[in-house]
């Protein structure tokens, strides 16, 4: 049960808008961050999962896009189309 659990919370792409007040003086109004993490690029994942998640996160319009880790699963050999990588992350 925890696994089937585990496989639908992965296979959901979630966008939860949080708002971040500063009493700063030094911007210029509104900037927006996208952040996603855990993609395991590899064994798990390969570029079509990249190419949803990519998708869905320029359909937002961000500003910046943060990936904080877990990008490949441990072995970047295992992705079989290397050089789509970098035409998604474009």
């Amino acid at each position: 049960m925890l696994y089937a659990i585990g496989i639908h919370t992965a296979n959901r792409i979630a966008i939860t808008p949080y708002e971040v007040n500063t009493n700063s003086t030094n911007h210029a109004g509104t900037f927006k961050i996208a952040m996603f993490s855990d993609l395991h690029l590899g064994y798990i994942n390969g570029t079509d999962r990249l190419e949803e998640i990519v998708v869905k996160i320029n359909s937002t319009n961000p500003d910046i896009v943060v990936i904080p880790g877990d990008f490949f699963d441990g072995n970047y050999h295992a992705v079989q189309e290397t050089k789509e990588i970098t035409v998604n992350l474009k």
